[in-house]
């Protein structure tokens, strides 16, 4: 429940800030739960499910998301995302989304070996609890992790730039991002 809290301070927070919030969800529980604490007349609640945030293209300043990255089955699903955020931000907008990264020496092979072991047991631990939960059997949490060099990859491949990491102390990190600006008339990008 500490998520739930932390996510709702967010979004009464982000309600200060901005004319119009969208408050995003895939739980219809959740969602419930944050319009029965947030009552600001700004804040949007919506379900979203799959790959597709529903808002139309260029129609946000700024996308932010904590809690949420590590759950995806996949890094597909998490480059899918990239796209669709860079999709419903404003040229300039801005992202910062709280997900866990990691940065092994590439140059050692055995550590991504390892690594790729120990998520494709996390990614089976995950699926047969996930089959099981209709039984009563709590779902394991997801624990995807996202390589360093492959988030500049698909982040500038979504159109995003400017990427900064930000490692910080209680091992929360972060990554922003800018969406491209489109090119001025002389060929250069405009920022």
């Amino acid at each position: 429940m500490r998520g739930d809290r932390l996510r709702r301070r967010l979004t009464r927070q982000l309600a200060t800030t901005f004319r119009t919030t969208w408050a995003l969800d895939v739980s219809d529980k959740m969602l419930a739960y944050a319009r029965e604490r947030v009552k600001d007349a700004s804040v949007s609640f919506v379900r979203v499910s799959g790959g597709s945030i529903p808002l139309p293209d260029a129609s946000a300043s700024a996308v932010f998301s904590t809690f949420v990255f590590q759950h995806f089955d996949s890094l597909a699903h998490g480059a899918a995302y990239f796209h669709e955020i860079a999709r419903v931000l404003r040229p300039g907008g801005s992202m910062l989304i709280h997900l866990p990264m990691h940065s092994w020496p590439w140059d050692r092979p055995g550590f991504d070996l390892l690594h790729r072991l120990f998520c494709a047991i996390d990614d089976a631990r995950a699926w047969v609890r996930r089959r099981f939960a209709p039984l009563g059997v709590r779902p394991a949490m997801r624990g995807l992790s996202y390589p360093v060099p492959w988030l500049f990859e698909k982040l500038r491949a979504a159109g995003l730039a400017g990427v900064e990491l930000s490692w910080q102390p209680d091992n929360h990190q972060l990554v922003l991002a800018r969406k491209i600006m489109p090119l001025a008339a002389g060929g250069a990008s405009a920022r």
